[in-house]
């Protein structure tokens, strides 16, 4: 869950950061903006990695899922 909203605010950083450049804002707005989704994106990349996440279960073929409990 964390991951979709970390993706959604890096989304709506990238538009934030587009409109900026469009509309001429000063370039030091553009940079702080430049500077936020580089740090989404670190995020979402470490919670990728994170020895936290819960690991990936192997798929169980259907003879095993009738034998097992």
């Amino acid at each position: 869950m964390e991951a979709i909203s970390i993706a959604w605010f890096f989304s709506w950083q990238l538009w934030l950061t587009a409109l900026s450049l469009i509309e001429g804002h000063p370039m030091h707005r553009v940079i702080f903006r430049t500077i936020i989704l580089l740090g989404a994106l670190a995020l979402l990349g470490c919670e990728r990695n994170s020895p936290f996440a819960k690991p990936e279960q192997p798929a169980k073929s259907s003879a095993e899922s009738m034998w097992s409990p």
